[in-house]
């Protein structure tokens, strides 16, 4: 194969890629234009992952790590580095950048003087939070 097939093959998959949505809805430029907190966990969780595989986004990913979780951030936190090498497209760097962002996280917490948010097991096994005030 020539190196402009292989440049024409790549091209073709990246029409699918992030780079081929509208400007408004990739993740980079949302948070530009409507900042961090319009953004979704999915894309904010991309945003550290960066690129990926040709055939799935940042985006995509992300969600299926979330999904693994069941959307729950305190399990994402949980998860360690060969929970999240576990998925294809994510290697040591890219899992041990959310790891760090994890901790400080973690680190910041402390210092919002906010309750800690505890988990109240009631009888019919399912997880309820105390009300605050």
């Amino acid at each position: 194969m020539r190196v402009q097939d292989l440049h024409r093959t790549n091209k073709d998959k990246r029409a699918n890629g992030i780079k081929s949505w509208e400007p408004e809805l990739r993740p980079r430029e949302k948070m530009l234009e409507h900042g961090r907190e319009a953004m979704g966990n999915a894309e904010l969780l991309a945003m550290l992952i960066g690129s990926v595989t040709p055939n799935e986004t940042a985006v995509d990913l992300a969600g299926r790590i979330l999904d693994s979780v069941g959307g729950d951030l305190i399990k994402l936190s949980d998860m360690s580095l060969d929970d999240f090498c576990g998925f294809a497209g994510m290697g040591v760097a890219k899992s041990s950048s959310i790891l760090a962002a994890m901790e400080l996280s973690r680190r910041m917490y402390p210092m919002l003087n906010v309750s800690p948010v505890r988990k109240m097991r009631v009888a019919s096994g399912a997880v309820m939070r105390p009300s605050v005030g």
